[in-house]
Order: C-alpha cells, then structure tokens, then sequence
C-alpha cells in the first residue's frame, strides 16, 4: 500500500525497495530514496499522511478488517498532522499561526501538565483541523488503491513469490498493466 500510494501521488520520494520479510516490529517494510531538501511544501507533506496510511488502507480494503499492524505509521502521520497544523501554520481556517508555544519538554523528558496560550474553543478548532487533515489524506490514499487494485493484488503476488521486489520492478509492473 505504501509503495502504491508513493507512486501515483506528486511530491514524494521514489520506492527504492519494498519487502514481506519481517524487521524488527514490521511485518514487512518500504525503503524510499528520500530528496534532500532544506524544507517541504504543505502537498508534499499532505502526500506523506497519504503515503504513511498506505498500508493500513490496503489492509481495509482487501481483508476488510484491520490489524496493529499499521500502529507505527498512524502514530507518525498524526505527530506529522499536529505539527503541520499547530507548528507550521498550514490550516486556512487558523491562519497562518502557531499553537505550539511552550512544548519544550521540561520534567524527565515530559511535560506533566501541557500549557496552552489559547482558548477552548481555539483547541477545538485545532483538532478539528487535525482530524479533516487526517481524514482527507486518509482518502486520497484509499482512492488511490482503490483506483489501482489490479497492481496492488499484483504486487502482492509478486512479494509473495519473490519477498522483495526492487523500485525498477514497481514501475515494471505498474507500466504493464
């Protein structure tokens, strides 16, 4: 899922290598051949979220059912969210502001209570930012999959027959189809 996600959306780094073989907590992983950049657009990043939902995405849609297995990525998606949103000012509701004052980390590593310079409301809004940042990402990745599910169940094929399959091969196997 990942792997697909990376390939058919703009502004993302290219698949240099996808693999079922088991690493560490990850049942199978996606290596990407990140660009060197100084900074990132906000559609790049938005293309990040969709990427990282990648395989919780195909997980949905092809055993209708999900699993922990996609813990690590939504946990990395929603810190990326939140500092999109509270750090870098990309929301147009909120403007470009930052609601991030005062998250050093101050007592063994942790700050016990999270002081806010902003309101109730204000923190509705930032959640709510959040979540539709999430929940479109999360679209556009089903959309994606959903659109080429011949190539995904192919490349599962293709993974289950030879367990890694190289970024050359991808684009092989997205091109013959």
């Amino acid at each position: 899922g990942h792997a697909l996600v990376a390939r058919f959306l703009p502004e993302t780094d290219a698949v240099n290598k996808i693999t079922i073989i088991p690493r560490g907590r990850a049942a199978g992983i996606t290596w990407f051949l990140p660009e060197e950049r100084d900074f990132k657009f906000k559609d790049q990043l938005e293309s990040e979220l969709s990427v990282a939902f990648g395989g919780r995405v195909a997980e949905e849609i092809v055993f209708d059912r999900i699993s922990t297995g996609a813990a690590n990525d939504i946990k990395q998606a929603t810190d990326l969210a939140q500092r999109m949103i509270r750090s870098w000012g990309m929301s147009e509701k909120l403007g470009p502001l930052s609601y991030a004052k005062n998250e050093e980390q101050i007592f063994l590593g942790r700050e016990i209570a999270q002081h806010r310079d902003y309101s109730d409301e204000t923190a509705r809004k930032i959640d709510e930012e959040i979540n539709t940042l999430i929940d479109s990402t999360y679209n556009l990745a089903k959309k994606v999959l959903e659109e080429n599910l011949d190539i995904l169940h192919k490349l599962a094929d293709l993974l289950l027959e030879k367990e890694t399959v190289q970024g050359k091969e991808l684009d092989e196997l997205i091109f013959s189809m």
